[in-house]
């Protein structure tokens, strides 16, 4: 009766490249506010100038303005194409307000006609298209985008550049700009008169986040971390050029260097500007690509160089001064050097660099750029420790590319290569790089590997393959595994707790569980298969009814310090936060879930932290707090990570929103959805609850019963007895049965819930089958009895977790005691049923409370608080002063008083302590 942990995810999110160019956007914006602003976007070709040109125009068609495009096209020089192509946007109607002889002359560029008589004068052309421009402004805000300015025909650009030339009566124009100073070694011309400094935006490049989200847009498929950190670093945060790198590898063969090359679109150039430097200069240029920037003496040392080809190499421009170091000015221009100066001398400057370093991050680079492609085991032993070090700094895709790398320089056969294979692996699954994990793992005879190994590579496999193909994914894997394994034995006993499943009847589950642990005894290098089998006997108990064995969660705890890896929901924390609240313990859940929820985010775990927020929203559902359940499914929505199908805990949370809220709509639409896990138990059991429990809402029982009764005995199918478990099945069905006239099937069911209380000593169970008793006794006509019952029922459900139990006993009370003809109490007990009610938020139940207590006062009971006096008198049983209780509800103070002198006589009662305390049941109000 497992229910899959998985978030929701939805397509709104903002792009990382979105988000880092969020500034640079917001600053061309405000250029292009003012009357005739401008703006222009420069950058290195492919950095994304076009991109954020686009972005721009789009802000300021939702802004209301008219954009007119344009791309400038090296390939056309006929005469005002440009100009053309941005006129065409216009219509005729659009031009009916200019003079003939200008319509003609803006028409001869639209639908230009052969003849060198078509062709109008330069000066006419300007103020025809100026006036035409001026007439779409008289509605609103007019943006000429152009793109690639430079290529744009010399007689376009004039026209263009006198229109936008005429300050606050021209439109804004916005435009791009490649240039690459750096790459060709010439200086960037930009047209200083119509683009003055103030108006000139570098296009910054990419960090490696925003860089491998675009490239997993365009190719279709992520990027591995370690290959995402060479691409960035070569191609400098460029996505063009990253795209090119990516696309030419299959048919490059790789040197010594580990680096990527240069992309096709740019390597002559590159490399035409680093073969102009002197042999020195290109030694210097090559070190400080080699090393990633070093002091002047570290790269004459290397370089065997002197100091003035370093100061050539800065006077040249492709080495540039940061602090005490000497870096490339651009990592294309190193990857060039370093094809320059080939193989041996790229050897030579790692194999010093090593030598030099005291980082041992550093010195594992360079000794595997050190020596050429193949095993080297000092190579591979630096590269495994910068791994482990690197993931102890919390830098875990650098540790996957350290450990790819290790795994890549140790000989196949070699006794380290099945250790740091599985390393690679866990590495992997850390970082979501599960295809990648398992295409590791697939390398290994798993079953051949040391127990302790085994122990580490199975939960990689599980989570990689289920994260791959869904929750089943690894079944078969480890059926396979299993087979080969001999029955008995330990290795055996560390696949078959991966083989257990949720969907196991839990008496089943529990014996397997116990039977692992068994074997598993006195076995401290093997804490991952333990944890796991305590993991499989926890819940296989609580389906039990047994709740939550607070030992299994120890000796859990106890092992987590053993096992760095583990994901946050396996953990025994996350045990009490996804399970807890099915027992009854609500707060303990909210607790654990906020801090569990917390502890992903700072770790980057977007989609775990989810998935505790999900059930953190059927928490406070539970809890009586719709609005923070709200505001909970809101964020999830606001922060989706892509496009997916809803887990049942969000369907489950989505529905029960709806329900309280009384909209059937979006409830129809939570259970309508598919899920990831549409076949399972667990999910077909919540669905039938959730209906079954619109259906009771409104005490449709003919409705709810049958879909409950189908919920608990699939249920008990699968051997899970708990109620918590069955989503409250049990404690929903118990009032159907009796008003459909089948006391003995509420008995049973009256008796299933006090055999669980029993074991686990959760009172508020024992309020529910006193509840189904009273209605059971109430019947048969026993009213004397049924009031005892219901009345400690009620007393129960008030300590619980759930208020809207409590309120439901109330209402059944209050129907009694009027049945009883005992009207004044139950008007009293109905109020305090109304107060809970409301405070739940839940509108159904309201409207249900609200009824009966309309049909005591049409009974002439004359004690009845009005609407007016029930909303006053909760305010001030809230604490409310009269002015602030007036001020909400829109009357004087005189009358508040006025309503409280009533609502006190009413009641019977002489202070808002009194009020507060009979409005409530004696509890105080900050505690329900």
């Amino acid at each position: 009766m497992g229910e899959e942990h998985a978030a929701t995810a939805r397509p709104c999110r903002t792009s990382p490249a979105d988000e880092e160019r969020a500034v640079l956007v917001a600053a061309v914006d405000r250029s292009l506010a003012r009357p005739g602003g401008r703006a222009l976007l420069v950058g290195e070709p492919g950095v994304g100038r076009t991109t954020v040109l686009d972005r721009v125009a789009r802000r300021a068609e939702e802004a209301g303005a008219r954009v007119l495009r344009v791309r400038g096209r090296s390939s056309a020089r006929t005469p005002l194409v440009g100009l053309a192509d941005l006129l065409s946007a216009i219509t005729d109607a659009e031009l009916d307000g200019l003079t003939v002889t200008r319509r003609d002359a803006v028409d001869s560029v639209r639908s230009p006609r052969p003849g060198p008589a078509q062709v109008p004068s330069g000066l006419l052309l300007r103020l025809a298209v100026a006036d035409a421009l001026r007439g779409l402004s008289r509605h609103g805000t007019v943006v000429l985008s152009v793109d690639d300015w430079p290529q744009l025909d010399p007689e376009s650009a004039d026209v263009i550049g006198y229109v936008t030339g005429r300050g606050e009566r021209g439109p804004a124009l916005v435009a791009t700009q490649a240039t690459d100073p750096l790459l060709s070694g010439r200086p960037s011309s930009i047209d200083r008169a119509l683009f003055p400094s103030g108006t000139v935006h570098q296009v910054p490049s990419l960090t490696a986040r925003a860089l491998g989200d675009v490239l997993a847009q365009r190719r279709g498929r992520a990027t591995p971390p370690d290959l995402l950190l060479d691409v960035h670093r070569a191609s400098g945060g460029n996505p063009s050029w990253a795209l090119e790198l990516l696309d030419q590898q299959p048919s490059r063969t790789p040197l010594a260097h580990p680096g990527l090359g240069l992309p096709d679109s740019v390597a002559g150039t590159v490399l035409a500007r680093v073969r102009l430097l002197a042999p020195p200069v290109e030694r210097v240029l090559a070190v400080c690509a080699a090393v990633g920037g070093a002091p002047a003496r570290t790269v004459v040392a290397l370089s065997g160089a002197d100091l003035l080809a370093v100061a050539a190499a800065v006077d040249a421009g492709v080495v540039v001064r940061e602090d005490e170091r000497l870096v490339v000015a651009h990592p294309l221009l190193g990857a060039a050097a370093l094809g320059v100066v080939g193989v041996g001398t790229q050897l030579g400057i790692h194999a010093g660099a090593a030598a030099l370093t005291t980082d041992p991050a550093e010195r594992a680079r360079h000794l595997d750029a050190a020596v050429l492609p193949g095993p080297d085991e000092v190579a591979a032993a630096a590269l495994y420790a910068a791994a482990e070090q690197a993931w102890a700094e919390g830098s875990h895709d650098a540790a996957q590319a350290f450990a790819a790398r290790a795994l890549a320089r140790t000989a196949r056969g070699a006794p380290q290569r099945a250790g740091r294979t599985v390393r690679l692996a866990e590495l992997a699954v850390a970082s979501a790089s599960s295809a990648r994990a398992v295409t590791v793992l697939g390398d290994l005879d798993l079953v051949g590997l040391a127990p302790t190994l085994l122990d580490r590579a199975l939960p990689v496999l599980v989570a990689a393959l289920t994260a791959a193909e869904g929750g089943a994914g690894a079944q078969p894997a480890l059926a396979t595994l299993a087979a080969r394994a001999r029955v008995g034995t330990v290795r055996r006993a560390v696949i078959d707790v991966h083989l257990m499943r949720e969907s196991e009847p839990a008496a089943y589950r529990a014996a397997r569980a116990c039977e692992a642990l068994r074997l598993l005894s006195g076995r401290e290098d093997l804490p991952a298969a333990q944890h796991r089998a305590l993991a499989v006997l926890l819940v296989a108990r609580l389906d039990a009814g047994q709740g939550l064995d607070p030992v299994v969660l120890g000796r859990m705890r106890a092992l987590e310090e053993s096992l760095p890896t583990l994901p946050l929901v396996d953990t025994a924390d996350a045990a009490v936060g996804l399970h807890g609240y099915e027992v009854g313990e609500v707060a303990a859940s909210r607790v654990a879930l906020e801090v569990l929820a917390d502890r992903a985010e700072r770790r980057g775990e977007t989609t775990v932290a989810q998935t505790f927020r999900n059930h953190l929203a059927v928490v406070e559902l539970l809890g009586g707090r719709p609005q923070h359940a709200a505001a909970l499914l809101q964020r999830l929505d606001d922060e989706g990570v892509g496009a997916g199908a809803p887990s049942p805990v969000v369907v489950r949370a989505r529905a029960s929103l709806a329900l309280v809220r009384d909209d059937e709509a979006a409830l129809e639409a939570a259970l309508e959805a598919g899920t990831e896990h549409a076949g399972t138990v667990s999910n077909r059991v919540a669905r039938l609850v959730l209906r079954g429990a619109w259906a009771a809402a409104y005490e449709r029982w003919t409705e709810a019963v049958p879909a409950l009764s189908e919920a608990i005995d699939l249920s008990a199918e699968h051997g899970c007895d708990e109620p918590g478990r069955r989503l409250g099945a049990d404690t929903l069905i118990g009032p159907g049965l009796v008003a459909l006239g089948r006391p003995e099937d509420a008995g049973r069911v009256a008796d299933h819930l006090e055999s669980v209380a029993r074991g686990t000593g959760r009172s508020p169970l024992i309020g529910h089958a006193l509840r189904v008793r009273g209605l059971v006794s109430a019947g048969e006509a026993d009213l004397e009895r049924a009031q005892a019952q219901l009345r400690g029922a009620a007393d129960l459900l008030a300590q619980g977790p759930v208020p809207g139990d409590h309120a439901r006993c109330l209402l059944d009370l209050g129907r009694l005691l009027r049945r009883r003809r005992a009207r004044e109490e139950s008007r009293r007990v109905l109020v305090e049923a109304l107060a809970v009610a409301r405070r739940t938020g839940d509108r159904p139940l309201l409207a249900l409370v609200e009824r009966e207590l309309a049909g005591a006062r049409r009974a002439g009971a004359p004690d009845v608080l009005t609407v007016a006096e029930q909303r006053v008198a909760t305010a001030a049983a809230d604490g409310l002063r009269n002015a602030e209780i007036a001020a909400a509800c829109f009357v004087t103070v005189r009358t508040v008083e006025t309503q409280l002198s009533s609502v006190y006589r009413k009641l019977g009662v002489r202070s808002r302590v009194q009020l507060a305390t009979r409005l409530r049941g004696g509890v105080p109000a900050a505690s329900v």
